[in-house]
């Protein structure tokens, strides 16, 4: 059996747990897991997971060693700080070309489904009108094929994340959403034309190990569940919280009037999605992928 070195970032976060338990499946996997603060990983350290403390707004440290890697699976990302654009655009493309072509077959990298859109092209106004964290994103996505090891990437386009637990952090999305329930008694009572997909973590991590060994893909890959528009999110959020249904509220021509009647600052970003409210993609359905992979002889 033939090991297979994977330099893996994000392991410390909810989707990187799950990352760390699926790839840890395959007997040939020799994970390097890069970790600024290692107390954070709830995943036991066994003999196949090698902790490489390091900061990716400093890869001088690490970058060496990626030579010696068979894949890497790119899932860390900063949401904001003075060292944001390093980490989520500099520090992407140096490792990419630290890389060894010669060796190095197959990197999954995480971008953002707010790049695209409904028809999964990547939107020109995420890179003008974009969070800083999409900006940065939409500026990685853009290099990566000028670095060295740019034609080994496969982008993969989460949409919203859930997931955790005790054994695996929580995601952004799911702590929101712990706290938005407090507020389920009235909001159940809205809807708006708007639709959107969620994911959950470990179908995430499932989509990273096929990835990793299927062919390239010839579109991007999205990954969500079939699309839920906000009035079926607030009927199955209030039901999982024994809330009686009630008649919504369309609230759709109020859209435009929300940034003056909310009391938080929207940004320009805010305002475009405001606008354009289908956030549906062309989805990667893993299930139907693996059940075209030819079985062995």
């Amino acid at each position: 059996m033939t090991e297979r070195h994977l330099f893996v970032t994000g392991g410390a976060g909810c989707v990187g747990h799950y990352l760390l338990d699926r790839l840890l499946e395959d007997p040939r996997n020799r994970l390097h897991v890069l970790l600024r603060n290692p107390g954070k990983l709830r995943t036991d350290l066994r003999e196949r997971v090698r902790v490489v403390p390091g900061d990716l707004a400093e890869p001088e440290g690490f970058l060496p060693m990626l030579s010696e890697m068979d894949g890497a699976v790119l899932a860390a990302a900063s949401w904001g700080g003075q060292e944001a654009r390093q980490v989520n655009v500099l520090t992407t493309w140096a490792i990419l070309d630290a890389l060894d072509p010669a060796r190095c077959k197959r990197v999954v990298y995480f971008s953002t489904a707010s790049l695209l859109d409904p028809g999964g092209n990547v939107l020109d106004a995420a890179g003008e009108h974009g969070t800083g964290y999409i900006r940065q994103k939409h500026e990685a996505l853009e290099g990566i094929s000028g670095t060295r090891t740019g034609d080994r990437v496969v982008t993969v386009f989460p949409t919203v994340v859930l997931g955790g637990g005790d054994r695996h952090p929580w995601s952004h999305a799911s702590r929101g959403l712990r706290e938005f329930r407090r507020y389920l008694w009235l909001l159940r009572f809205l809807r708006m034309d708007a639709r959107f997909h969620v994911v959950q973590a470990d179908y995430l991590a499932r989509a990273v190990v096929f990835l990793l060994e299927g062919q390239m893909p010839s579109r991007p890959v999205v990954l969500g569940e079939p699309p839920l528009t906000v009035g079926e999110a607030l009927r199955h959020l209030a039901s999982e919280q024994g809330l009686r249904p009630v008649p919504q509220l369309d609230i759709t021509p109020l859209a435009l009037l929300l940034p003056h009647l909310l009391p938080w600052k929207f940004t320009t970003w805010d305002r475009y999605c405001l606008l354009h409210r289908d956030f549906t993609y062309p989805v990667f359905d893993l299930d139907k992928e693996i059940a075209c992979v030819p079985s062995p002889s």
